[in-house]
């Protein structure tokens, strides 16, 4: 069986509770990645943040890139170090 992949329209029916979980969930920073202007990262300190423009980070967390979330995310992917 193939993966599910959020937004492929070739998936399975009734999987739009996954794809809607998925699409909020927000992922760890990582090094040497584009990320969108407003998009959601947890930082290497365990914050939520949204990225101010369009980027791709550094090898280190920059924090003039990002601006503190006030709201929660409805999921962190990837736990707690």
């Amino acid at each position: 069986m193939a993966p599910h992949v959020v937004g492929d329209p070739g998936h399975v029916a009734g999987h739009n509770a996954l794809d809607a979980t998925l699409a909020l969930a927000v992922l760890r920073w990582q090094p040497d990645t584009d990320y969108l202007d407003g998009q959601q990262v947890v930082t290497p300190t365990n914050e939520v943040v949204s990225a101010i423009g369009d980027f791709t980070s550094g090898s280190s967390f920059d924090p003039t890139s990002w601006v503190r979330n006030t709201t929660s995310p409805a999921a962190i992917d990837g736990g707690t170090p």
